[in-house]
């Protein structure tokens, strides 16, 4: 994978994965990880930044639902990474990519 990357497939497999997901509230629905990727994209142009490390890091960020006043709370970045990487080795994503994304989940702020 690299630059030719098809967006499209990879996109519509992304967001497969997580549109029957549950939310841990109503504003971490669908519509909210489309606004995240979006923006994402934007920096990532603005910053030359990495699509292939941005783009499934923006769809997986909130793969997991912690409400905000579970027990979990603090450990829901490493429950997120965890997913993420399981979720993308099951598509078959690059390895060359998912350490990056694993650990860009991983340094997020919990709130």
């Amino acid at each position: 994978m690299g630059s030719d990357i098809d967006w499209s497939q990879w996109e519509a497999k992304l967001r497969g994965l997580i549109a029957g997901d549950e939310v841990a509230d109503a504003a971490h629905d669908l519509l909210h990880i489309d606004r995240v990727v979006a923006n994402a994209k934007r920096l990532a142009a603005a910053e030359k930044a990495r699509l292939e490390i941005v783009v499934p890091a923006a769809y997986l960020h909130d793969c997991v639902a912690v409400s905000k006043d579970s027990p979990q709370r603090n450990q829901a970045s490493q429950l997120a990474a965890q997913r993420a990487l399981r979720l993308l080795a099951d598509l078959g994503y690059s390895l060359g990519y998912t350490v990056d994304i694993g650990h860009s989940r991983l340094n997020s702020k919990d709130m």
